[in-house]
């Protein structure tokens, strides 16, 4: 159910956007981010911090895209939000000496096995270094292939970042195997 809610307003954008065009894909992306929040709070009685500040800009960027008549502030909501991310998980990492993947992972399932810290800030880099970069070519794909292009990536590369992700998190957080040495 989560990933659904997750993956509504961006979903909606895409549809909106092939039938009816950017703007009101832009619309629908503000109306699916509010429609998001407040599933959120109804299933859970609280929403998340990320899912708040990624309202914030779908409302700011959105609202100025359709009140400018001016697509590139809607390209920059993906950048700015895994920017965001990616400011939080190394910040808290080399300033904090916190590992924002770390307490995540241990809040969703708990540990089968002790991770050596190494693992846990590799990881955690990983995940803030993989954000930055696709908030970079983000924009790159916005500013130097059609719109059209830039819809369909929107989408696809943030599924296929997270998937990757994931798959590289159980597989570096994988139980050593007890026969080698």
């Amino acid at each position: 159910m989560s990933f659904f809610i997750d993956i509504l307003p961006i979903a909606g954008f895409l549809v909106a956007y092939f039938g009816w065009g950017i703007y009101a894909a832009t619309g629908v992306l503000m109306v699916g981010s509010l429609v998001q929040v407040a599933a959120m709070w109804l299933w859970k009685r609280r929403v998340e911090k990320l899912h708040l500040f990624s309202l914030g800009l779908a409302l700011v960027l959105g609202g100025l895209t359709l009140w400018l008549h001016n697509e590139n502030f809607i390209k920059w909501k993906p950048s700015l939000f895994l920017w965001l991310g990616a400011a939080i998980i190394l910040g808290r990492q080399w300033f904090g000496k916190q590992l924002t993947i770390k307490s995540l992972i241990e809040k969703v399932m708990a540990p089968t096995h002790p991770v050596e810290d190494a693992v846990w800030q590799r990881v955690n880099a990983v995940w803030g270094w993989a954000m930055a970069l696709a908030g970079a070519l983000n924009l790159a794909v916005a500013y130097t292939l059609p719109l059209s292009t830039w819809v369909v990536y929107k989408l696809v590369s943030l599924v296929v970042l997270n998937l990757t992700l994931a798959v590289y998190t159980s597989v570096a957080l994988r139980e050593p195997d007890q026969g080698s040495s």
